[in-house]
This record gives C-alpha cells, structure tokens and sequence, in this order.
C-alpha cells in the first residue's frame, strides 16, 4: 500500500513564519545538514536518452511540496528536481496532483517520476525508488525553562512526556522511555499546546514538524528542541525518495546520479535550509 512517508507532517499555515519566507529570499543558516546518502566520488555519469523528465508532486505536502499563492508548484523537493535538471542539463516540468491520484498518475504516465509524498509499503507494487535523500527523525521539545538537558532515559524518568496517540512516536517511546510518563493526544497539535501551557515536561514527535512549531508564532516561543534526533527505520524514520515505474532502471539511475551531485556540491544543503529554518538533527 501506498502511504505518506509521514502522517501529517504539517500543516501549510505552519510555514508561513518558516518556509513562505524563504520563498522570497534565499537565507544562508549554518547548521549542518543531515545526509543519509553514501555518494560514490568516481561514478560516471550513466548513459541515457532523457531529454526531459516530467514530474509528479503531492499538491499539499509541505515543506517538501504544495501550490504557491500563484498556484505554482513550490517545496523543498520541487526546488530539488528542478536543480537537479539544471545540473544535468535536462528539461524539466513539475505537475502538481492529489496524494490520492500519485500512484495511478505515474502507472498511466501522466509523469516520469513523483518527488514527494509516497513511500512503498508493498513491495509488489509496480515502482522503484531512489536511495533515501533524507529520512524522518524523532526529536524531544521541552519547555525553554526546563532543566532537562538532553533527551535520555535518566533525565526523562518519571517526566510527563506527551506524544500524538496511536503513533509509531508513541510506540518509539512505550519501548525505549519506560520509566516515564507517556502521555497521549488525540494530535501532535494537542500535544504542542499542552507543552506550551506547562501540562507536559517534554514532547516527542516528527523533527521537521517540532522545528516549525517552536520557531513558529503557535509556539509563542515557548519552547526548544533539545539536542539530538533519533532515528530509527524499524519505527518513524521513513525515506524521502523519488518514485519511478518498476523496471525504468535508466531513469532511477540518472536520478540517483543527480542527487548525489546535488549532495557533494553543497545545492541540496542550501535548498534544505531554505526551507528549514533551524537545524532538524
């Protein structure tokens, strides 16, 4: 089954602080960030007869993808295709689709490859992936007057820690935070608020979406992330990639070789931190 690398990642409102403000100008922030991609430096570019690659993007699924005030696709994957054409010198189009109408879209051939919004859960399914480019991580947000320093067990013993329920956040902490009080909402959404009015010690939940909320007015600047994210494939941590028909190995390996490139000069970097407006890791 075809589902979203992540469930409910953010809402757009949340990136109008964030996001929407890189849009109008690039910001050079100066934080590291997170690659999840081993790059062969001597690979050759691979043989191909692409000369345009038409992409599929989910319609509402920022800050990877979603329409811009103009109606224009816009988002940390769409600025990433579109570089990545610019490198290798290929015409490009983005077309913006319902997450719904992903899937059926690439099998009938309304595009070459969707950037954003599905992952493959059914291997039988009939689409080759990308190696991952990013993975979601699990971050901790406490209070900004909290002592807690740092996200371990000791510290964390016998503290209120809210998650969104029936999670695999809330799962992640149910195996490795036994020893603290796990408390669950019905939305991660409850969970900020009950942080931010001092009902919780800590929140556990997506890296990318906790980013957008404490630097975000819905916060009041109430709050911080403590230091380290956490990653784990078996629970939260599914991989941003890009989808291709099952077979079309030419073009998954272009686009391979593409985001490697984009990775080891630096462009995946800016355009991540364009978007991101505080380190995710």
């Amino acid at each position: 089954m075809l589902v979203r690398y992540v469930l409910g990642l953010i809402l757009l409102g949340l990136l109008s602080v964030a996001a929407r403000g890189a849009e109008e100008k690039a910001i050079d922030r100066a934080y590291a960030v997170p690659r999840f991609r081993q790059v062969d430096l001597d690979a050759k570019p691979p043989k191909h007869e692409h000369e345009r690659i038409a992409f599929l993007a989910d319609a509402d699924f920022p800050p990877f993808s979603y329409s811009d005030a103009s109606g224009h696709p816009k988002g940390l994957a769409v600025d990433l295709a579109l570089a990545l054409c610019t490198k290798l010198a290929l015409e490009c189009t983005v077309k913006l689709v319902n997450w719904d109408d992903l899937a059926a879209a690439l099998s009938r051939g309304d595009g070459d490859a969707v950037i954003s919004g599905l992952k493959l859960d059914d291997h039988t399914v009939a689409f080759d992936t990308t190696r991952p480019l990013y993975r979601t991580l699990g971050r901790f947000a406490v209070r900004d007057q909290t002592p807690i320093a740092e996200p371990s067990i000791r510290l964390l013993a016998g503290k209120r820690i809210g998650v969104a329920k029936a999670s695999a956040h809330e799962a992640w902490l149910k195996r490795y935070f036994p020893y603290a009080q796990i408390i669950a909402h019905d939305t991660l959404a409850q969970a900020e608020e009950a942080l931010r009015d001092a009902k919780l010690d800590a929140l556990f939940g997506d890296s990318l979406n906790l980013v957008y909320w404490t630097e975000g007015e819905v916060s009041q600047h109430c709050c911080r992330l403590l230091p380290g994210a956490f990653v784990d494939q078996d629970y939260f941590s599914r991989g941003f990639v890009f989808l291709v028909k099952r077979g079309n190995t030419d073009l998954k390996r272009l686009l391979d070789y593409g985001l490697d490139q984009l990775q080891e000069n630096g462009e995946w970097d800016r355009i991540f931190r364009n978007y991101v407006p505080a380190d995710p890791w």
